[in-house]
């Protein structure tokens, strides 16, 4: 978690006093405030998410047509057919569009 920025955006969530109650005690336990207790976890779950929807995902035929297309391509400095051809297709709309 980014320590060294000041914290003052501010979230609220609602919660059953034993979570509340369990969260900072194990929060005194490792030696944390709540917040940041809270904040280590959903941070790393965040970008994990973040990252995962970012990432293209091939299957292993996908793979495998994909460097065979940059090994084409790397032979003659030039863009092969099929990427010609892939160019040409409407682009699709990314997710959050």
């Amino acid at each position: 978690m980014e320590t060294a920025q000041k914290r003052t955006a501010r979230l609220e969530l609602k919660t059953t006093q034993e979570l509340k109650q369990m969260i900072a005690q194990a929060a005194a336990l490792s030696g944390m405030d709540t917040t940041s207790f809270l904040m280590v976890d959903v941070a790393q779950r965040a970008r994990k998410v973040l990252m995962e929807h970012q990432m293209i995902h091939l299957s292993l035929e996908g793979q495998r047509r994909f460097a065979q297309l940059n090994e084409e391509s790397a032979k003659t400095g030039k863009p092969t057919e099929a990427m010609r051809e892939l160019a040409k297709r409407p682009r699709l709309p990314l997710r959050g569009e």
